[in-house]
């Protein structure tokens, strides 16, 4: 990933290639901004910072419960709010499509219930993964096997999906997506 151009303090990052004492998966939030291309994050528990490049990292998408002042927010009715104020947690919206009038103050929890970001990014868990692309954690020891297998016989080169080494283990249903994708393109590629 290059250089966001709109990053700001506190912007989450999940780490793709591990790094300094960045572990691969582990979700950070930009620190200090330099400009540079290896700015300082926090590392998950804010325990410590430190610089990682761009290229090793990819943005968290924003859930409902980051939404700012100025964002908007749909309803189940799809009726569009924005939000006027955000405190520690709490936001005021105003009211439906009408964006210069306060409607109410709702509480993060509420806001996550009845509210998504317009435009935003469906986040989904590892759990959900599994179920949506049909891999479970038993099926997870199968590819595992298949991996090593491919890098044994070179059909899966480690760059094309640049996010473990040849030691490492598929963690979670995105790894094994990542790897499959990886494998169909090198395979289809020979063809």
């Amino acid at each position: 990933m290059q250089r966001p151009n709109n990053i700001n303090v506190g912007d989450k990052f999940r780490v793709i290639k591990g790094y300094n004492s960045f572990k691969l998966g582990e979700i950070i939030t930009l620190y200090i901004d330099d400009g540079s291309t290896n700015p300082y994050f926090w590392k998950a528990d804010r325990s410590d910072f430190w610089s990682i490049y761009f290229s090793q990292l990819e943005p968290l998408p924003k859930t409902i419960r980051d939404a700012q002042a100025g964002d908007i927010v749909v309803n189940r009715s799809r009726d569009e709010h924005m939000v006027l104020e955000r405190g520690q947690n709490i936001v005021t919206l105003s009211q439906a499509n009408n964006f210069k009038k306060a409607d109410g103050i709702y509480h993060l929890d509420e806001l996550e219930e009845y509210f998504t970001l317009k435009d935003a990014p469906e986040v989904v868990d590892d759990k959900t993964a599994e179920a949506e692309i049909g891999i479970t954690a038993h099926d997870l020891g199968k590819l595992e096997s298949l991996r090593r297998l491919c890098i044994d016989e070179d059909l899966l080169d480690l760059d094309s999906y640049d996010s473990m080494g040849r030691s490492g283990e598929i963690s979670n249903a995105w790894e094994a997506l990542r790897i499959i994708e990886a494998l169909v393109k090198k395979l289809t590629k020979k063809d």
